[in-house]
């Protein structure tokens, strides 16, 4: 993750270098980057939500594998109840009693 992210860095560096070197204003990309911006921060705030609940559960040890849960959906009038089958920072595998395996969103699990 960590080299992605630096290699994202370099080509964009060097883009702007070379812009600059064939002489394109740079300060018409100014506000479609702020858009751009704005829209990767919106579209990854709920990444960012899903991974932080799930290292704190990770970390705090609040459900373990074969622990029943109960989750609380918002579109569902009744709570579902399952299994947790797996344990992970972004999602928990579960199995919903009785129905076949499906993945829970960590911030759905955090109490």
């Amino acid at each position: 993750m960590a080299t992605w992210a630096v290699l994202v860095l370099i080509y964009c560096l060097t883009a702007v270098l070379v812009a600059q070197r064939l002489g394109v204003p740079l300060g018409g990309f100014v506000a479609p980057a702020t858009v751009v911006g704005v829209a990767l921060g919106f579209g990854a705030q709920r990444i960012v939500q899903d991974v932080l609940a799930g290292f704190l559960m990770v970390a705090e040890r609040q459900y373990g594998f074969g622990d029943l849960v109960r989750l609380n959906v918002a579109s569902v009038t009744q709570p579902v109840t399952g299994t947790v089958e797996e344990v992970s920072p972004a999602t928990a595998p579960g199995r919903a009693h009785p129905r076949s395996p499906s993945p829970a969103s960590s911030s759905l699990l955090a109490p």
